[in-house]
Formats: structure tokens, sequence, C-alpha cells
């Protein structure tokens, strides 16, 4: 299975993800815990990862980051129109996934950890 885009709905306890191959056809939708992604994206071959920008985005980023995948972290309301159906999980890792692949989308930078604020990966995993 060859992926190049990575795209990940960030829920509260489940991560939504749909990859997408080099001609943009869908080869993946499935539902990761928060540990269960991380191992996801370590035995992954390098692709371009891609979230919504939010607090928990720039984490996810930067672990992506860590593992040799390019992330993006894509404005919510630039991921709005590539939505094709209803909203559900699903629907907007595909239209994040999607969003991702286009040559002029703009990204957020991924932020470094702050230390003063910054909590350790296993408070975030629920450790």
């Amino acid at each position: 299975m060859s992926m190049t885009t990575i795209g990940i709905d960030i829920g509260k306890s489940q991560l939504h993800v749909c990859t997408l191959d080099e001609r943009a056809h869908v080869t993946l939708r499935k539902v990761f815990s928060r540990s269960g992604l991380i191992r996801f994206l370590v035995n992954t071959p390098p692709a371009r990862v891609a979230t919504e920008a939010c607090a928990g985005a720039h984490f996810i980023g930067r672990k992506a980051e860590s593992f040799g995948h390019n992330a993006r972290l894509l404005p919510a309301q630039y991921v709005k129109a590539y939505v094709k159906s209803q909203k559900n999980d699903y629907a907007d890792a595909e239209a994040i996934a999607e969003a991702a692949t286009r040559p002029t989308m703009r990204s957020v930078p991924v932020r470094p950890p702050d230390p003063a604020t910054a909590s350790s990966p296993a408070q975030w995993l629920g450790r």
C-alpha cells in the first residue's frame, strides 16, 4: 500500500485517519487511540502528515517530523471547503488529506515545545 498523504482528524479520545495515494485515492480509513496513532506513524514510511491546526496538532506535528514525516498544520477554515459530504470524522480526515495535497495551500508552522507549559508525552498519551 503506497500512501503519500495522511490526514488526521483529532478528537478527544479517538483520532480518525485517512490516507491517500499519489493519485489522491483513499487507501485507508481507520480509528486510532492516541498511543495507537504514534505506533502507526512510527511504522509508516515517510509521508505528508496533515491535521487541522490546534494545540494538540503541534504535538502530533513534532512527533511526525521526528519519525521522518513532513507535517502540515492547516487552518480549519481552509479545510472546510474540501468536505464532500455530511460532517463526520472520516469525512473531515479525508478533507484534511485532500487539502494538504494542494500546492498553494498555506499551513501553520509546527511550534517547538514550550518548556514552561509543555506537558510530558506520557501525560498526552494518558499514562
